[in-house]
């Protein structure tokens, strides 16, 4: 069992060899110095993400660093490719025939110019994701030290990977590989301690939104104010002389009397102002504005001052009224498929609120879409970066055809009332109900490639090797302890990442003994525990070594127990629904 706290996971830590200097007092606290090489680790991590993208003309860039045990490549940044895509493939194991492991290994380039190719060379791959893109794998590596890998992505062209584009990707690389030796011979770890990394992209286009800020001193009439502020309201930021009074001219008339209602009402009581009103641009023409603003606190006049900010929506609100005024079904995906926009066709034509649907993946909140298959052509859509069309039918008898339109920045999509597709003249069906959590899209591949692996072996040894190398990097797992039932008892047939000796003593332990990989066999159902605490509650006085959670799976075959499956992560973690349903699925 663990002694003491343990060390803080979050960033870096110093090497045996950085530990043994002799501490300056003139120096910075080696924990400090510790969080800047996390945090210059971490910007060397995004710049070559936006490099890569900037300078190969890839949608999508993808940053993997080895493992501390070596075992594994692990997703540390990612730009312009939405995570939950890339959940199956966060842990790549270093030893299995990914593209990114194989690259690792061998030191070489590899490039795959679409779906036939990557089918061809890497089938494992194309279980997983199964879309038309293509993509370069360069090592990421200084002399004989390997570090990690850098992988982009391009939509699928007859040329496949630009040819230019291979070069920059390699000098990314080496740029990349550079800082991480500076590093290292610092005597800090470079590995992966942290979540996945999402670097945003610049957005598309100017922002439909322009925003001013403003400070005004109600009881003398001042008012500071920024450029942008002035802009909005048609005045020239050099000229503007820092007079509410030269403001007032701005506003409409007619709009007058609310403003300074709302503002003496947000001044008397405490309130926030919030007042539409229309102004004047440099043209004389009107045109609406928001006035947000309120009292500050701990400002010694704070009641007669206001600060806030105006803002001028004329471009998104002018967009949002002509997409209501369409026909037809109109709505936004972020890029992990969530919705952020629905207007009123949408709402009208497939019975549902906006509020209902804003914020939620649309297979979530629509029952009739809960066919991964829908899923599917979002997931193709954002990876192949191309156009996708699909039929979905809602019980009892409508059909509807949704088009969808993406970019690195999401999903625009349009559905229309639909014929249903010939030959299918009878009323759609109405879904089977969901009994039970059950993998994704992207957490189906782990079980397609265990199964895969596991076709391929003939003796016990090699079905244990392929659960070691499939489980274990997927879920970032240390140890893996692997019985079968002789006798009534269990016994050991594999295990890795255990302490010499630790699990001599539980060798031949009854089926029915109070431990937890017996009573996962014997009740037939997984135990998973998130934290040493609750094991230890659990099971008082059971032994315990340096792991942090487990998970205990039960393997039956055919309906009877064979054996039991132990997973140990060296950290504490919160199972989510889809994890223990992925776990449970990989031990059946």
């Amino acid at each position: 069992m663990r002694q003491g706290v343990p060390a803080d996971p979050s960033g870096p830590q110093p090497t045996a060899r950085a530990r043994a200097t002799r501490p300056d007092p003139h120096r910075p606290r080696r924990s400090d110095a510790a969080a800047r090489a996390a945090h210059e680790r971490d910007s060397l991590l995004a710049t070559t993400a936006r490099n890569t993208l900037e300078s190969t003309g890839a949608y999508g860039a993808l940053v993997y660093l080895r493992s501390r045990d070596r075992r594994s490549l692990v997703l540390c940044t990612i730009a312009g490719v939405p995570l939950s895509l890339m959940s199956a493939f966060r842990r790549v194991a270093a030893a299995g025939p990914m593209p990114v492991a194989v690259c690792y290994r061998t030191g070489r380039t590899i490039t795959l110019s679409d779906t036939e190719d990557t089918m061809r060379r890497f089938p494992q791959l194309a279980v997983g994701l199964p879309y038309d893109y293509a993509s370069a794998c360069v090592p990421v590596r200084r002399g004989e030290a390997r570090y990690g890998v850098v992988s982009a992505l391009w939509p699928s062209s007859d040329d496949g990977v630009p040819e230019e584009a291979r070069s920059h990707l390699r000098k990314a690389a080496d740029r990349l590989a550079a800082g991480l030796a500076q590093l290292e011979e610092a005597g800090y770890p470079i590995e992966p301690n942290g979540d996945t990394a999402v670097v945003e992209l610049a957005p598309p286009g100017p922002p439909t939104t322009r925003v001013g800020l403003f400070d005004w001193n109600v009881a003398t009439g001042a008012i500071s104010a920024d450029d942008q502020f002035c802009e909005i309201l048609g005045l020239d930021p050099a000229e503007f002389d820092g007079r509410a009074a030269s403001l007032t001219t701005r506003i409409a008339p007619g709009d007058l009397p609310e403003f300074r209602a709302a503002a003496r009402a947000a001044l008397d009581h405490g309130r926030m102002l919030a007042a539409r009103v229309r102004v004047l641009d440099r043209d004389g023409h009107h045109y609406p504005v928001e006035l947000w603003a309120r009292v500050p606190e701990g400002v010694p006049d704070g009641r007669a001052h206001l600060v806030g900010a105006v803002l001028d929506t004329r471009t998104g609100t002018a967009a949002a009224a002509a997409v209501e005024r369409l026909h037809d079904g109109v709505f936004s995906l972020d890029p992990d498929g969530r919705i952020t926009y629905a207007n009123r066709s949408v709402e009208l034509l497939l019975r549902a609120r906006r509020e209902d649907l804003v914020g939620h993946h649309p297979w979530e909140v629509l029952p009739w879409l809960s066919d991964p298959v829908y899923e599917n052509r979002y997931r193709a859509a954002m990876l192949s970066q191309q156009p996708t069309a699909f039929l979905a039918a809602r019980p009892p008898d409508d059909w509807f055809a949704f088009s969808l339109y993406p970019d690195a920045h999401g999903v625009t999509g349009r559905v229309v009332a639909a014929e249903p597709p010939p030959g299918r003249t009878g009323k759609p069906t109405e879904p089977e109900p969901d009994l039970g959590a059950r993998p994704g899209v992207g957490g189906m591949y782990h079980l397609l490639q265990l199964a895969s692996a596991l076709s391929e072996a003939v003796t016990v040894r090699e079905v244990c090797r392929a659960v070691e190398e499939q489980i274990l990097p997927a879920f970032g797992g240390q140890e893996l302890a692997i019985y079968a039932v002789r006798d009534k008892r269990l016994h050991l047939i594999s295990q890795s990442g255990y302490p010499d000796g630790f699990l001599d003593r539980f060798e031949g332990t009854p089926t029915g003994a109070r431990v937890p990989g017996a009573e996962t066999l014997s009740t037939g159902a997984p135990i998973f525990f998130e934290n040493v605490h609750a094991l230890a509650a659990a099971y008082p006085g059971i032994a315990l070594d340096e792991m942090g959670a487990w998970a205990f799976l039960p393997l039956i075959a055919s309906g009877h127990p064979v054996g039991s499956c132990i997973i140990g992560f060296d950290e504490p973690r919160a199972f989510t629904v889809e994890e223990r349903g992925l776990l449970t699925g990989l031990g059946g």
